[in-house]
């Protein structure tokens, strides 16, 4: 294991090398995966985010949210890397970690990870001046910059804006569509080999509206706590039909944004005992309805937009 600490300005981070199984070794045989179609790159455009906080009755606990990157174009060949999750996840945290897949020859080396630990972790995170807007984003140049000078190579696809949902392309969208999310649902992951879950789901209202005259859309999947961050897509392989019921031949993925939140059901109950007149306390009970809520991919751009136009 190798243990790497930094200070660049006021973010202070270390970098741990781990392998899962067993202590990683340059004689040690990686499990290197081929990523070539579309849909296994998506694998690889979601973070793991573990935060540390502390509860309203001061006891310290951990909190698993998913992160995706975006890869932002600053034109002429240029381009800065974000990572992108809700607010809310990582709201608070005084330490928090996130983890990058090891590149080898190109491939992703399965169980092998650059483990990014963060002190003052929520200071880190720029967020827009509207406290509504539940995205938060933070630059990666510096952690990437000091991988890079470490000849330490990383594995991970971004998200542009070039292949997200954006005006003018809701003609080709009808009102209910198949989505995938990508994220760690209850921090489940494959702990081995260090990949996310996808899960399929349907959007539960039209992507051309904005569901409250807020920048969302839901969507009807089984969403559970640590699937907040989670990037959505729209992933059609081969053919698909387009709204006016046209075959479309091709492949189509499409950034639609993120999972900020899910509906519950609040139920309040009466206890009732035959025979037995006292009264007894209420009880309340919450119950996941399977509905997501769902931060459009122009919102989280405007937010990177917004941060950068303050010089971060």
């Amino acid at each position: 294991m190798k243990l790497v600490g930094m200070s660049l300005a006021a973010l202070f981070f270390i970098i741990t090398v781990f392998s899962a199984g067993q202590s990683w070794s340059e004689a040690s045989s990686p499990v290197l995966m081929d990523v070539t179609t579309i849909s296994e790159q998506l694998f690889f455009a979601t973070v793991r985010i573990e935060t540390e906080k502390i509860s309203p009755a001061g006891e310290p606990f951990i909190d698993v949210s998913t992160g995706f990157i975006v890869s932002y174009d600053l034109g002429e060949g240029k381009r800065s890397d974000f990572l992108v999750t809700s607010r809310h996840s990582v709201e608070g945290a005084f330490r928090g970690r996130f983890f990058f897949m090891r590149a080898r020859d190109g491939k992703p080396s399965l169980g092998e990870t650059y483990n990014i630990v963060v002190e003052d972790f929520w200071n880190q995170w720029l967020v827009s001046r509207d406290d509504t807007i539940d995205i938060a984003v933070m630059p990666l140049a510096g952690i990437i910059k000091e991988l890079s000078q470490r000849s330490w190579q990383v594995y991970y696809r971004g998200v542009s804006p070039a292949m997200s949902l954006r005006p003018g392309m809701y003609d080709d969208f009808d009102a209910i569509e198949d989505i995938v999310l990508i994220g760690y649902p209850s921090g489940i992951f494959d702990t081995k080999n260090f990949i996310p879950v996808a899960r399929r789901g349907i959007t539960a209202t039209p992507l051309s509206v904005d569901y409250g005259g807020r920048p969302q859309f839901l969507i009807d999947a089984s969403v559970f706590p640590g699937s907040s961050g989670s990037p959505v897509f729209i992933v059609n392989r081969g053919m698909y039909p387009d709204r006016h019921g046209r075959i479309r031949v091709g492949d189509r993925v499409v950034f639609l944004g993120m999972v900020s939140a899910l509906a519950m059901r609040k139920q309040i109950s009466h206890v009732e005992i035959e025979g037995i007149s006292e009264l007894f306390p209420f009880l309340s009970t919450q119950q996941m309805m399977d509905i997501g809520v769902v931060y459009k991919a122009p919102a989280i751009f405007d937010v990177i937009r917004e941060v950068k136009s303050r010089g971060r």
